[in-house]
């Protein structure tokens, strides 16, 4: 018998079973983007694959860049198939440093109008608010600092710590604001150096989560430096 991919069939007169080549070409299939990878049976490009090494003619960039009744998507809907197709086509998908770059400079300048600003408002009023938040800690942020809680006890921790965000590493004056003094444990009548560190303040609003890490990292932190 030849060489080759066969499939088992049985004679109808005797019985016995006997072999038909099948071709290699219809079992296994390369992507159409010459990538070198197999697509999926049925399939001409591996999924994510069917537009590579296209790019979009100067017409169709010109209609994209039309807003509103100028866009020739105007009033049309994905049907939900679509959509769903869509979301699987991204999924897993890497943006890259530069493509990131290319998009906030394309968004830079954008104006929102009024109508739109309205609509963001409306869909985002009663959400994510209040103990309906997922980081909710019962509304501390209510109760009062003690009388403790002075300009010059601040000023002296920023002194301690060389007026220098004991996170990113950056000082006051690269950051151009003031720095501010986080409570490692949290809990605003303590006040003993030893639980007050400096931080900027993207680092002070980034370690109100996942406090109990937060917590042991900056205590750790502050045993090194033997505060």
């Amino acid at each position: 018998m030849p060489s080759g991919v066969y499939k088992r069939t049985k004679d109808m007169n005797t019985g016995k079973k006997i072999g038909t080549k099948i071709k290699i070409s219809k079992m296994i299939k390369l992507c159409e983007c010459d990538c070198g990878g197999f697509a999926k049976p049925g399939k001409r490009f591996i999924n994510g694959h069917q537009r590579r090494g296209k790019y979009h003619s100067k017409k169709s960039i010109e209609k994209m860049r039309h807003f509103g009744k100028e866009n020739s998507m105007f009033g049309k809907h994905h049907s939900e198939d679509t959509k769903k197709k869509i979301s699987i086509s991204e999924l897993g998908k890497i943006v890259l440093e530069k493509t990131k770059i290319k998009i906030s400079k394309s968004c830079m300048g954008r104006k929102l109008s009024e109508k739109t600003k309205i609509k963001i408002r409306k869909t985002k009023l009663g959400k994510n608010l209040g103990n309906k938040h997922w980081n909710w800690q019962g509304g501390i942020t209510k109760f009062p600092y003690p009388s403790g809680w002075i300009e010059t006890l601040r000023e002296a921790i920023r002194q301690r710590d060389s007026y220098i965000c004991q996170l990113c590493g950056k000082t006051h004056k690269e950051n151009g604001q003031r720095l501010s003094i986080h409570h490692i444990d949290y809990d605003k009548n303590n006040l003993e150096p030893k639980n007050l560190i400096a931080l900027c303040r993207r680092c002070n609003a980034k370690v109100n989560y996942n406090r109990e890490y937060w917590m042991k990292f900056f205590q750790e932190k502050l045993r090194d430096l033997k505060l």
